[in-house]
């Protein structure tokens, strides 16, 4: 069962959603207009120290970027390789 009784058993998978629907939006800004601003206003009150307290987490989670992930695991020299361009370009 991915939800929990306690928000803050739930805090790492709560984060997660909204770090995603944060990429999305950066990823896709003509997407998600009403919706995203929903989210933002929900999570600037869930970051209201009352409001935090009351939850016993924060909903913010920094967003993961490629570069640091790849150099956290390992594998930044990927970044490097000549052929990168060609592995991520759109398939026509």
């Amino acid at each position: 069962k991915a939800a929990k009784e306690e928000p803050s058993d739930n805090e790492a998978l709560l984060q997660e959603i909204f770090e995603v629907g944060r990429r999305n939006k950066i990823l896709n800004p003509s997407k998600m207009r009403s919706t995203y601003g929903k989210l933002m206003y929900l999570m600037q009150d869930a970051q209201a120290s009352s409001v935090a307290r009351g939850l016993g987490f924060s909903l913010y989670k920094d967003l993961v970027m490629v570069q640091p992930y790849l150099q956290d695991h390992g594998a930044g020299e990927l970044l490097d390789d000549g052929l990168l361009p060609l592995a991520v370009c759109p398939v026509t």
